[in-house]
């Protein structure tokens, strides 16, 4: 790994390399809450089955969406599972996991 500075006009900015594909930054610990809320904007989630990020929602009679399970596309429905979660709810803001019983 390799250490270079970059300078702004205020602060010096220090920026690490490397060549390895392994990932510099985790987001947090597996969550294990009862209910998760997937939103647009916010940080991917870290679930058993990987990053979960929200990308596409419709809301209609019947509502889908499209989230981003460790970096692949799914498209999802009311009632779906997704790792240890069940889609409860999806809104045009919004998607709703419940831990499955």
């Amino acid at each position: 790994m390799q250490d270079q500075q970059l300078t702004t006009k205020t602060n010096p900015i220090n920026v690490e390399t490397s060549k390895e594909s392994s990932a510099l930054y985790v987001y947090g610990g597996i969550v294990n809450s009862k209910t998760i809320f997937l939103r647009f904007g916010e940080d991917p989630i870290p679930l058993s089955c990987g990053y979960v990020k929200l990308v596409g929602a419709v809301n209609s009679d019947f509502p889908e969406a499209l989230i981003e399970v460790g970096g692949k596309g799914v498209r999802i429905e009311e009632g779906n599972a997704i790792g240890d979660y069940k889609i409860a709810d999806i809104n045009e803001r919004e998607v709703k996991l419940c831990l499955k019983k």
